[in-house]
């Protein structure tokens, strides 16, 4: 799709929308019960935006299909392979996608990487070593320079402020399901980098 279906903060060329129906968030579901907004997981997708992060966009739209109402839906982007090629660059084969279901695109291979490095930091008996194994996540050297041969497997900051954002909103859909990350492969990458996402379940809402 070729069309700046988000506005002008966004990109303008898409290989997958998905057209969210709210399932969790509206009146569809009866464990919604009186409490339905259909705005939680557009809200998280926004907020994370407005912390400074590369976000999926959306917005709302009444959807009809061949001139039957369908009702509200959420259309919005998928953080994958093609998303993160139009937000950081590149082509989207350079990308690995990993979400609660596994791999998504490309290969597993840094990120469990990134998983045995963090593994690593518990198990350090050092502060040293613990130093050592999060300078590493980051593609630096010990001492918190950049290492010029060590790829990059976390974007810290990022991480940060994704955990902040899911407990802040009570996200209790998560995080054993209902997340996206995606990495630029090779020495240009800055790290896995998570995404909100299908994060309807939170606000005070409960399973």
């Amino acid at each position: 799709l070729d069309y700046p279906l988000f506005g002008e903060t966004g990109v303008d060329r898409f290989d997958t929308i998905v057209l969210r129906p709210h399932f969790n968030d509206g009146w569809g579901w009866g464990g919604a019960s009186n409490d339905p907004l259909f705005i939680r997981d557009q809200w998280f997708r926004d907020t994370q935006a407005a912390m400074g992060h590369d976000s999926a966009r959306g917005n709302l739209a009444h959807l009809y299909v061949n001139g039957l109402y369908w009702g509200l839906y959420n259309p919005s982007e998928r953080p994958d392979d093609s998303f993160a090629a139009e937000i950081q660059g590149g082509e989207k084969e350079e990308y690995d996608v990993v979400n609660h279901n596994g791999l998504h695109k490309g290969s597993i291979n840094a990120y469990n990487t990134m998983i045995n490095i963090t593994e690593s930091v518990e198990s350090a008996g050092s502060a040293a070593a613990k130093n050592q194994a999060y300078q590493q996540l980051q593609g630096n050297l010990p001492d918190g320079s950049d290492n010029p041969t060590g790829e990059a497997y976390l974007d810290v900051t990022n991480y940060i402020d994704y955990m902040i954002l899911n407990h802040y909103g009570g996200n209790n859909d998560w995080p054993n399901r209902n997340w996206y990350s995606n990495r630029r492969q090779g020495l240009e990458s800055e790290g896995f980098r998570f995404y909100a996402w299908d994060s309807e379940i939170s606000l005070a809402l409960s399973s």
